[in-house]
């Protein structure tokens, strides 16, 4: 019995194991694809695909880690700052949807009112009771 744990706790780390090597796998492979080489005149850089490479007092070099991350945050304050438009974009169509909500809503009320008042059914109005023929045709 202990045996048949014993290989089934085993059974168990080897899946994980090598569910853990798979994603560890494709996160190399991921990172992989952004990394390329750069070259600046005779000097190349392996770097990430978006990091650009400056000239300062002629060395040629990565930009610094600060000035990445800057590009980085401006690029992400950008695109927040245009699904912030796209939202407020969205707010005022739905505020506008629901004015003509309430539009429709207050002449539905309109025509359900009157034809309480006057009684429709089925597009017709009914012939006045007083003077409408009896079951057998006659006035009454």
């Amino acid at each position: 019995m202990r045996g048949r744990w014993v290989g089934l706790g085993l059974l168990g780390a080897l899946a994980l194991g090598v569910s853990a090597g798979t994603v560890r796998a494709e996160e190399e492979t991921s990172l992989d694809s952004e990394l390329v080489v750069t070259k600046e005149g005779d000097v190349r850089f392996l770097s990430l695909r978006d990091w650009p490479v400056t000239r300062t007092d002629g060395v040629v070099r990565p930009a610094p880690l600060e000035e990445y991350l800057s590009l980085k945050f401006g690029q992400v304050s950008r695109a927040f700052d245009e699904l912030a438009q796209r939202v407020e974009g969205l707010e005022r169509r739905l505020e506008e949807l629901g004015a003509a909500h309430r539009a429709l809503e207050a002449s539905l009320r309109a025509l359900e009112a009157y034809a309480a008042k006057t009684e429709v059914t089925h597009g017709h109005a009914p012939q006045d009771t007083e003077t409408a023929p009896g079951p057998s045709g006659e006035s009454p």
